[in-house]
């Protein structure tokens, strides 16, 4: 049940209405954007828990682990804001109060623990990572403790951040790359340095590989693992742990000297809104300009997933469900997050 697949294919150049709405995304603007009404949970926009009044009836408890990693303000900030101001407003599920409390949890820790069946999720009966991709493989054992996804809370795109002197030797915007030619493009100059975050740990570093991987298949030409093998190589070179620890990995400011120093990063596979988070952050730091690669990207999607269901009773099933995000069209993009970011 609840069970994802995240695809070769699922880096279409631009996915389609329908493919949006099946995949449950909400849309990016300048910053994550949450499904939230009021300050609280979109279900209680669309009238589902009723609120004011005292807790007469008692309260029902819903405990929530949320992902904290990407470089930036994250989903478990956001639902902590909104289960504070529910709180307050007393808002309620079958005439109980709805008490909800949020945790940060890494993904890629939650997924393994999920996934190996050591954790049957008795901490928390909802669970939000960053992407879909921790919730595949949570459930791929066949030891795993059940998960259900019913929605998502956001959704960032994955691209190519670089500061503007590596975005000019690489001639973009006029030339553009697929994310094959652009990993060869970093193989081949010992002035790009490319990096992303430990596809073991990040989310974008695992999307990263599944993306190389498809643009090299779609090339058709030699053994498609080993080729992506050898790029992902590349990759490692400059990689960092997890998506706070590559984005510092930038220059500290626009000197020549820290443009050059072999140990900084001038370009990074990251979220767009990491990107948007480090663009608008004062400070000394390059600002980077965005790409897309041509052969299409992936989203950050943030699922909203039940854990182990048929365990947590009636009452908290029913509040978490009632308390899932709605899926409204998606956002439009607002003003661009970095100059020259492609319209979405």
């Amino acid at each position: 049940m609840g069970r994802h697949r995240v695809p070769a294919d699922s880096t279409t150049p631009e996915p389609s209405g329908a493919q949006r709405a099946r995949r449950r995304t909400v849309g990016i603007a300048t910053a994550l954007v949450l499904t939230v009404g009021a300050g609280t949970f979109a279900a209680m926009r669309n009238g589902l828990l009723s609120f004011g009044g005292t807790c007469g009836d008692g309260t029902v408890r819903l405990r929530v682990a949320a992902s904290p990693d990407v470089a930036s303000p994250d989903v478990a900030p956001a639902l902590s804001q909104a289960a504070r101001e529910a709180r307050s407003a007393a808002v309620k599920s079958d005439g109980q109060c709805l008490d909800v409390t949020v945790t940060e949890r890494t993904a890629s820790e939650v997924s393994a623990s999920l996934g190996s069946g050591s954790s049957d999720g008795s901490d928390f009966e909802v669970w939000v990572p960053d992407s879909s991709a921790w919730v595949d493989l949570a459930d791929a054992g066949g030891s795993s403790t059940p998960v259900a996804t019913i929605g998502s809370v956001a959704s960032s795109p994955i691209v190519v951040g670089t500061v503007a002197a590596q975005a000019k030797q690489l001639g973009w915007p006029p030339k553009t790359y697929t994310w094959a030619a652009l990993t060869s493009a970093a193989a081949s100059s010992k002035d790009l340095r490319l990096g992303a975050a430990d596809p073991s740990r990040s989310a974008t570093g695992l999307l990263a590989l599944a993306m190389l991987n498809a643009s090299i298949a779609r090339q058709g030409s030699g053994d498609t693992d080993t080729r992506t093998a050898g790029l992902a190589k590349v990759l490692a070179q400059h990689s960092a742990l997890g998506d706070a620890q590559i984005v510092a990995t930038l220059p500290g400011d626009a000197s020549k000297d820290e443009l050059d120093n072999p140990k900084r990063n001038q370009a990074l596979i990251m979220s767009e809104q990491a990107a948007y988070q480090h663009n608008t952050t004062p400070g000394d730091a390059p600002k980077l300009d965005l790409f897309f690669p041509k052969d299409g990207t992936a989203d950050l999607d943030y699922p909203y997933t039940l854990v182990d269901p048929d365990d947590v009773g009636t009452e908290r099933e029913r509040a978490a469900t009632r308390a899932s995000p709605s899926t409204p069209s998606p956002a439009g993009s607002g003003s661009s997050p970095t100059q020259n970011a492609r319209s979405r």
